[in-house]
């Protein structure tokens, strides 16, 4: 006898539909200092209400959201950060990546008016940082980035110029690009590649980071949607696959092209060697 179909119902869809209400939570308790305050003993509702200046109602809401979302633990009364939380969320911490969370966040209204987005027909080369882009915005761009990579940036100089157009300093031994590769187009990324190549030293490496979508361009969910948001600003960037970049490597010249997981499920990264 054959198993009945399970009848599909309206549960995942509503679930996506309601996600923004994940993003709201998560990014109010950021902008509150809640993980900072729960981090520095305000461990009871009454506490978060006392410590952030919330009505006793409303520090409820608050923290049983975060509970139910997996940002804080209960115990009886008390709360606790959740491993991650503690780990990047508590300002003051050299890990704290605060700044990351809250990075798309001006992106918010434009995230609403996405359908209309699609319909655009123009199209700028880096849309959001393309026209307008103010020295402010610049800083608190570095700085979210900063506090998500928590790279070295004291053993780092920078060169002023357009990447994708200008002279790459040549004789390199290292290249390595990282974390936009959706905000550019095929067109540009294999420009760009070729060019790295060009300016390493023979058996010098090129690492490129990025947020890939798999071979058969089904996912993984954060390269897509990263490639999704160039809409909203009429970027002509899309998302690439792991496909896609090795053989942008291989169209270069590059030797020994590997891929190579990153960041699970967020970010790949393909190396490759100028023969030498």
């Amino acid at each position: 006898m054959s198993t009945p179909a399970t009848r599909p119902d309206t549960t995942r869809l509503q679930r996506l539909a309601h996600s923004y209400r994940d993003s709201a939570a998560l990014m109010a308790a950021v902008e509150l200092g809640l993980f900072t305050r729960v981090a520095r003993g305000a461990e009871t509702e009454a506490a978060v209400a006392q410590a952030l200046d919330l009505t006793p109602t409303n520090a409820e809401r608050l923290v049983t959201a975060c509970v139910a979302l997996g940002l804080l633990v209960r115990d009886g009364d008390r709360v606790r950060n959740a491993p991650d939380v503690a780990r990047f969320l508590v300002e003051g911490e050299p890990t704290y990546a605060g700044p990351w969370m809250l990075f798309s966040k001006p992106d918010w209204n434009e995230w609403g008016r996405l359908a209309g987005h699609l319909g655009r027909r123009d199209a700028v080369v880096l849309g959001k940082y393309a026209h307008g882009f103010t020295v402010e915005q610049a800083r608190k761009y570095r700085e979210a980035t900063y506090s998500i990579g928590m790279g070295a940036a004291d053993r780092v100089t920078a060169q002023a110029g357009d990447f994708t157009r200008d002279p790459l300093p040549a004789g390199a031994d290292v290249v390595i690009m990282a974390s936009n590769l959706p905000q550019y187009n095929r067109e540009i990324i294999q420009t760009v590649i070729t060019r790295a190549f060009a300016a390493l030293s023979p058996g010098g490496e090129m690492h490129l980071i990025g947020e890939m979508l798999d071979d058969g361009r089904g996912g993984p969910r954060d390269p897509a949607l990263w490639g999704l948001a160039e809409a909203l600003w009429g970027s002509t960037g899309v998302a690439h696959s792991v496909a896609e970049c090795r053989a942008y490597f291989e169209r270069a010249g590059a030797r020994d092209v590997a891929v190579h997981e990153f960041v699970a499920g967020v970010l790949t990264r393909v190396t490759g060697r100028r023969p030498g």
